[in-house]
Protein backbone atom coordinates (compact mmCIF):
# COMPACT_ATOMS: atom_id res chain seq x y z
CA UNK A 1 0.00 0.00 0.00
CA UNK A 2 1.33 3.38 -0.93
CA UNK A 3 0.47 6.69 0.58
CA UNK A 4 -0.19 10.04 -0.98
CA UNK A 5 0.25 13.38 0.71
CA UNK A 6 -2.74 15.70 0.63
CA UNK A 7 -2.37 19.50 0.86
CA UNK A 8 -5.13 22.03 1.34
CA UNK A 9 -5.59 24.91 -1.12
CA UNK A 10 -6.76 27.09 1.76
CA UNK A 11 -3.22 27.01 3.15
CA UNK A 12 -1.58 28.40 0.01
CA UNK A 13 -3.89 31.07 -1.29
CA UNK A 14 -7.31 29.45 -1.63
CA UNK A 15 -8.90 27.48 -4.46
CA UNK A 16 -8.31 30.31 -6.96
CA UNK A 17 -4.53 30.45 -6.36
CA UNK A 18 -4.06 28.05 -9.27
CA UNK A 19 -0.74 27.40 -10.92
CA UNK A 20 1.16 30.03 -8.94
CA UNK A 21 0.46 28.12 -5.71
CA UNK A 22 1.42 24.83 -7.33
CA UNK A 23 4.64 26.47 -8.51
CA UNK A 24 5.41 27.65 -4.96
CA UNK A 25 4.88 24.15 -3.58
CA UNK A 26 6.98 22.58 -6.34
CA UNK A 27 9.71 25.17 -5.78
CA UNK A 28 9.78 24.44 -2.06
CA UNK A 29 10.16 20.71 -2.71
CA UNK A 30 12.89 21.25 -5.31
CA UNK A 31 14.81 23.63 -3.03
CA UNK A 32 14.95 20.84 -0.43
CA UNK A 33 15.90 18.23 -3.07
CA UNK A 34 12.63 16.32 -2.62
CA UNK A 35 11.30 15.04 -5.94
CA UNK A 36 7.72 13.93 -6.47
CA UNK A 37 6.34 11.26 -8.78
CA UNK A 38 3.02 12.91 -9.55
CA UNK A 39 0.56 15.61 -8.47
CA UNK A 40 -3.15 16.01 -9.21
CA UNK A 41 -6.30 17.48 -7.68
CA UNK A 42 -8.61 15.25 -5.69
CA UNK A 43 -11.69 14.07 -7.53
CA UNK A 44 -14.21 15.76 -5.20
CA UNK A 45 -12.38 18.75 -3.68
CA UNK A 46 -9.77 21.38 -4.39
CA UNK A 47 -7.09 19.59 -2.39
CA UNK A 48 -3.92 18.42 -4.12
CA UNK A 49 -2.52 14.89 -3.91
CA UNK A 50 1.23 14.27 -4.20
CA UNK A 51 2.94 10.93 -4.89
CA UNK A 52 6.47 10.39 -3.55
CA UNK A 53 8.84 7.45 -3.42
CA UNK A 54 8.65 5.68 -0.04
CA UNK A 55 12.07 6.91 1.04
CA UNK A 56 11.04 10.55 0.48
CA UNK A 57 7.69 10.63 2.30
CA UNK A 58 9.13 11.86 5.61
CA UNK A 59 11.17 14.60 3.91
CA UNK A 60 8.14 15.58 1.82
CA UNK A 61 5.96 15.89 4.93
CA UNK A 62 8.53 18.23 6.47
CA UNK A 63 8.86 20.25 3.25
CA UNK A 64 5.09 20.62 2.86
CA UNK A 65 4.62 21.37 6.57
CA UNK A 66 3.37 24.94 6.08
CA UNK A 67 0.56 23.62 3.86
CA UNK A 68 -1.04 21.18 6.38
CA UNK A 69 0.01 17.91 4.71
CA UNK A 70 -1.90 14.70 5.49
CA UNK A 71 -0.92 11.14 4.65
CA UNK A 72 -3.65 9.36 2.69
CA UNK A 73 -4.03 5.75 1.53
CA UNK A 74 -3.21 4.87 -2.07
CA UNK A 75 -2.09 1.99 -4.25
CA UNK A 76 -0.29 1.74 -7.56
CA UNK A 77 -1.69 -0.22 -10.46
CA UNK A 78 -0.63 -1.02 -14.02
CA UNK A 79 -3.63 -0.20 -16.16
CA UNK A 80 -3.88 -1.29 -19.79
CA UNK A 81 -3.86 1.70 -22.12
CA UNK A 82 -7.32 0.76 -23.33
CA UNK A 83 -10.66 2.48 -23.35
CA UNK A 84 -12.59 2.07 -20.06
CA UNK A 85 -9.75 0.21 -18.23
CA UNK A 86 -9.32 2.84 -15.50
CA UNK A 87 -13.09 3.21 -15.16
CA UNK A 88 -13.37 -0.57 -14.58
CA UNK A 89 -10.87 -0.33 -11.69
CA UNK A 90 -12.72 2.60 -10.14
CA UNK A 91 -16.01 0.69 -10.39
CA UNK A 92 -14.47 -2.39 -8.72
CA UNK A 93 -13.26 -0.20 -5.88
CA UNK A 94 -16.73 1.27 -5.44
CA UNK A 95 -18.28 -2.22 -5.57
CA UNK A 96 -16.10 -3.07 -2.55
CA UNK A 97 -17.23 0.16 -0.84
CA UNK A 98 -14.00 2.10 -1.28
CA UNK A 99 -14.17 5.75 -2.26
CA UNK A 100 -11.65 6.70 -4.95
CA UNK A 101 -10.32 10.13 -3.99
CA UNK A 102 -7.58 10.77 -6.55
CA UNK A 103 -5.92 9.37 -9.64
CA UNK A 104 -2.30 10.27 -10.39
CA UNK A 105 -0.70 9.11 -13.62
CA UNK A 106 2.96 8.32 -12.98
CA UNK A 107 5.79 8.56 -15.48
CA UNK A 108 6.91 5.07 -16.42
CA UNK A 109 8.28 2.82 -19.10
CA UNK A 110 5.93 -0.16 -18.84
CA UNK A 111 5.12 -0.66 -22.51
CA UNK A 112 1.45 -0.51 -23.39
CA UNK A 113 0.34 -0.12 -19.75
CA UNK A 114 -0.10 3.09 -17.79
CA UNK A 115 1.07 3.30 -14.18
CA UNK A 116 -1.48 5.07 -11.97
CA UNK A 117 -1.65 5.70 -8.25
CA UNK A 118 -5.20 5.74 -6.92
CA UNK A 119 -5.95 7.44 -3.62
CA UNK A 120 -8.71 5.81 -1.57
CA UNK A 121 -10.59 6.63 1.62
CA UNK A 122 -9.05 3.79 3.65
CA UNK A 123 -6.46 1.04 3.41
CA UNK A 124 -7.34 -1.69 0.91
CA UNK A 125 -7.39 -5.07 2.68
CA UNK A 126 -5.42 -7.98 1.24
CA UNK A 127 -8.69 -9.94 0.83
CA UNK A 128 -10.33 -7.12 -1.15
CA UNK A 129 -7.15 -6.58 -3.16
CA UNK A 130 -7.06 -10.22 -4.26
CA UNK A 131 -10.83 -10.28 -4.84
CA UNK A 132 -10.62 -7.20 -7.09
CA UNK A 133 -7.91 -8.72 -9.29
CA UNK A 134 -4.70 -7.43 -7.74
CA UNK A 135 -3.59 -5.20 -10.68
CA UNK A 136 0.11 -5.16 -9.65
CA UNK A 137 2.47 -6.39 -6.97
CA UNK A 138 2.17 -3.03 -5.20
CA UNK A 139 -0.83 -4.02 -3.10
CA UNK A 140 -1.21 -4.31 0.65
CA UNK A 141 1.11 -6.48 2.71
CA UNK A 142 -0.10 -10.01 3.42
Amino acid sequence: MHQQIRTSPEDFGGPDAGLSALGRLRGRLESLDVSFEGVAPELESGHLRWAFRHELVEAAMRALGPWSPELRHAFTAKVPNERQALLAILRRLEDHRYVPESVLVLATDVGSDVLVQIGVDREVSRHDWDDMGGWEDEGPEA
